[in-house]
């Protein structure tokens, strides 16, 4: 398990195929949710704001997923969600082309903590 202290660092340790989707989806939950803060936790990219934990990056080996810690519960008209967890739910990007207006709506809705 990879523990580094800055999450740039952690982008050193994703497979090199799957980097630039990485990269982009950061710099996307950067654009659309930029009150939150950046950090490592649970050895991935977490996205923090008042109350905990709102989203997160973790790749995978075809894709990367951008999760929402508290999705269940989040507004999701354009049903992009995956997942059946009791919070967690994902979106699967598996290039730049899945980071669509629909996503930064839900991805600015989940930094404001709106369900």
């Amino acid at each position: 398990m990879r523990k580094p202290a800055l999450v740039a660092a952690d982008v050193a340790g994703v497979d090199p195929a799957l980097r630039p989707t990485f990269r982009a989806v950061r710099a996307f939950v950067r654009r659309h949710a930029p009150a939150l803060e950046e950090r490592i936790y649970m050895g991935m990219p977490c996205y923090w704001g008042d109350g905990g934990a709102r989203l997160y990056i973790a790749d995978h080996a075809k894709h990367v997923n951008l999760g929402f810690h508290r999705g269940a519960q989040l507004a999701d008209p354009d049903a992009l969600l995956e997942g059946t967890g009791k919070g967690l739910r994902h979106v699967k990007i598996r290039s730049k082309a899945d980071l669509t207006p629909a996503l930064a709506r839900l991805v600015a809705r989940a930094a404001r903590d709106e369900s």
